[in-house]
């Protein structure tokens, strides 16, 4: 191990240099250079142009990372002292119908109609992977987008019902079927 006082080596043992060579840059001018170097300009960004289109790729208005409701597909294996263990299961989708807009499937613009569906499960793995109930959401909303605006307006349906093996088994459960429909608006 080498003291902090002493000079620094190099692998082959020979003192590094206290200071190193100046190197020259393509990008910087000489020190002694009256020309300033040219960079170049930038790339002006064309605007595309809007077009009709069926099944756009990408979405103008993404699904919220957070919302529990929203249509993707994944499984979450929860485990709570009372009930054991619990699978939840979102089996869900969303797909651009039509877009009259540009064709960038990472930042589209114009507006669109969309079309989204999920079925939220729950499962009971322990009592033979009953269905103890499910969710079913579907919606339609229209999405306008331009610059960094966002913005929504759609009509969405949930419907939640227990399954039948949980209500076989426990046949002192009211069955209610939780329906709602709803306008949502939405802005980012």
């Amino acid at each position: 191990m080498q003291s902090p006082f002493q000079p620094w080596t190099n692998k082959n043992g020979t003192p590094a240099p206290q200071n190193p060579p100046e190197k020259s840059s393509a990008l910087l001018p000489e020190k002694d250079s009256p020309e300033p170097v040219d960079l170049g300009q930038p790339i002006p960004l064309k605007p595309q142009p809007w077009t009709w289109q069926l099944l756009p790729q990408g979405l103008i208005y993404r699904s919220y990372l957070a919302g529990v409701k929203e249509p993707r597909c994944g499984i979450v294996f929860n485990h709570d002292a009372y009930y054991g263990w619990i699978w939840d299961i979102g089996l869900g989708a969303r797909l651009g119908v039509i877009r009259y807009g540009n064709d960038d499937p990472l930042h589209p613009e114009g507006i669109q109609l969309d079309f989204e569906g999920a079925a939220l499960l729950r499962i009971d793995p322990e009592e033979e992977r009953d269905v103890v109930g499910c969710d079913y959401r579907y919606g339609i909303p229209l999405t306008w987008g331009s610059g960094p605006i966002r913005t929504k307006f759609g009509f969405y349906h949930l419907s939640a019902h227990l399954g039948d093996e949980f209500l076989l088994k426990n046949p002192g459960i009211y069955r209610d079927n939780y329906v709602r429909d709803s306008l949502v608006f939405g802005k980012s």
